[in-house]
């Protein structure tokens, strides 16, 4: 039998991939196999010494025919560094086999994936072989297949991998156009179009999802063996896309699995397990997105995704009320406890400086950064306009989340500065944890412009949140900065403006507040009579959070002060 290679994907955690390596290698055909061990490159010096622990791990490493390992100079990220891994292997040997660094395997994964590898070779039904079996509880037959495809140590053939789509838009528009989103999700039990939707936003990064949905939409088979193979020892908040959880956990298969040629159908009886499953695991401890195929994202990256209309759960944002002022609606909330929300935003913000996570929102860590490219636009625009030059000023930026954000992207810049307009209790942590030659702090825009010439005034998600945002607007425009940038605001469909309540779930941190849907017609009209331009205008990729009863939307804007007035 001519064995598979095996890909093995790593990234900055050697105590876990020497667990995957040690176990790998106690495989009876481990000793015949070719191992090829793809480690992506760090993301920032913080991540250096740990990458480079799993490269001389990975290098030193014994117990098979061969290991050769494929240093990435640069950080492709998990989906990007799986993609193009199987395609060259899949390209040069016809077939592989899949593993990540904190996958745990039983000593008859490699021949129980080589068998069905030669097994199924040539029945086009089948796109892959896969060894990790959910704990379902349920006797399941000695091997089974499932529609679709999945992702924990796993094999296809080349043949089966040129059927992987990468575009998620295309497989949402399909999925949607015949109808089988309740059967993706399997009757509903399981959010996987949503993790689509996600991945489309650029709300997560899943390969995974992807691979699930070219294989069910070409209606190909994965064969699952009764007994897991499998046991994932990641899921312990070690990595970028996992946080800590037991509900599945899997005892490893203590004896070989005996194949025999099955019929080529789905089984059913298989399915409905693997969807009650999913509904029990649900609402106790997966996030919204889930874990069972693809990037296990992070449960607090799940929060601002809003569940269905007319629910007030726990584990969402939402709005509701309509109150004729501020004080009302302010007597309608909880209020918020200002120095727990500062703390919480500021143990996040330090993970982001410090390179452990790449972007943070109202104190919400995310494995990927959600650009804006169109605010990116207008700050270089504004750049262009003053010879490489940009000096922002940031209303109400927080610790200055979004100078982290934008960071990267602005470093050809010849000079950046970064002014951040706050409260005075964000001012002094800011000037203490993260103030620097490009990023300052102030408690009103006459400090910053005293030694400083802003070119941009950036309103980021504020203005809804002020009692008077229209007395403020006015106020801020009157300092005449060339530009100005308005991103993630909320208004209401309609020509009227609504005070809401907004309320926050307790994962992010305890709060409800009141906030504004406002008129565009109003807030157009207010920066026009300032003297600016509107120059170009984009929706903003913020999850439905309408007010109860009515229609909101987030927008952008980028204005621009007329000649003669500068």
């Amino acid at each position: 039998m001519k064995l598979a290679p095996i890909a093995l994907f790593a990234y900055n955690r050697p105590a876990h991939l020497a667990r995957t390596l040690e176990a790998l290698a106690r495989n009876e055909l481990a000793a015949e196999s070719e191992l090829f061990i793809f480690s992506d490159g760090p993301k920032s010096s913080a991540d250096r010494d740990t990458v480079q622990s799993v490269r001389n791990l990975a290098a030193n490493f014994e117990g098979f025919k061969s290991v050769r390992l494929i240093d990435r100079p640069e950080n492709l990220g998990l989906a990007r560094s799986i993609i193009s891994g199987v395609t060259q292997l899949s390209n040069e040997f016809g077939r592989v086999i899949v593993v990540e660094d904190d996958l745990v395997t039983s000593p008859f994964f490699l021949r129980y994936l080589n068998e069905a590898l030669v097994l199924y070779k040539d029945d086009l039904e089948v796109i892959s072989v896969h060894g990790y079996l959910y704990p379902t509880n349920v006797t399941l037959p000695i091997t089974f297949f499932i529609k679709g495809a999945d992702c924990w140590g796993w094999a296809t053939w080349k043949r089966g991998w040129d059927l992987f789509n990468a575009d998620g838009s295309k497989l949402l528009a399909e999925l949607e156009s015949r109808n089988l989103t309740q059967e993706f999700d399997f009757d509903g039990k399981h959010p996987y179009t949503q993790m689509l939707r996600d991945q489309i936003a650029g709300r997560n990064n899943s390969w995974a999802i992807r691979w699930y949905a070219s294989a069910f939409l070409q209606n190909k088979l994965t064969l699952y063996p009764g007994r897991s193979l499998i046991r994932n020892i990641g899921l312990d908040s070690s990595g970028v896309h996992c946080d800590s959880t037991d509900a599945f956990e899997s005892e490893l298969a203590a004896q070989p699995v005996v194949l025999e040629k099955l019929a080529l159908e789905e089984c059913k009886p298989a399915r409905q397990a693997f969807a009650e499953f999913f509904k029990s695991t649900h609402p106790k401890d997966a996030p919204a997105g889930g874990w069972g195929i693809g990037e296990r994202l992070k449960k607090i990256n799940q929060l601002f995704r809003a569940q269905p209309k007319g629910k007030k759960a726990a584990d969402r944002i939402f709005f509701d009320g309509d109150y004729r002022d501020w004080a009302v609606a302010a007597q309608n909330s909880k209020g918020y406890d200002a120095g727990v929300i500062l703390e919480k935003t500021c143990a996040a913000l330090l993970q982001v400086k410090n390179g452990q996570a790449r972007y943070e929102r109202d104190s919400v860590l995310y494995d990927q950064i959600q650009h804006s490219f169109p605010v990116l636009a207008g700050l270089l625009r504004a750049a262009l306009a003053h010879g490489g030059r940009l000096c922002v000023v940031d209303y109400g930026g927080a610790l200055g989340s979004s100078y982290f954000q934008c960071r990267d992207f602005l470093k050809p810049l010849q000079h950046l500065e970064w002014l951040v307009v706050e409260q005075p209790a964000h001012v002094a942590r800011g000037k203490e944890k993260f103030e620097s030659d490009q990023l300052r702090f102030y408690s009103t825009l006459e400090d910053g412009k005293s030694t400083h010439q802003p070119g941009v005034l950036l309103l980021s998600s504020v203005l809804q949140y002020l009692p008077r945002p229209y007395e403020v607007l006015q106020e801020l425009l009157k300092h005449r900065i060339s530009q100005v940038i308005v991103d993630r605001t909320a208004f209401l469909v309609g020509d009227r403006e609504r005070l809401t309540v907004q309320h926050v779930p307790d994962s992010i941190y305890p709060a409800s507040y009141p906030a504004w849907f406002l008129n565009e017609s109003k807030f157009r009209a207010t920066l026009e009579s300032a003297g600016y331009e509107l120059v170009a205008d984009f929706p903003c990729i913020v999850d439905d959070y309408s007010p109860e009863g009515g229609k909101g939307y987030y927008k952008g804007f980028i204005f621009e002060l007329r000649e003669g007035l500068k």
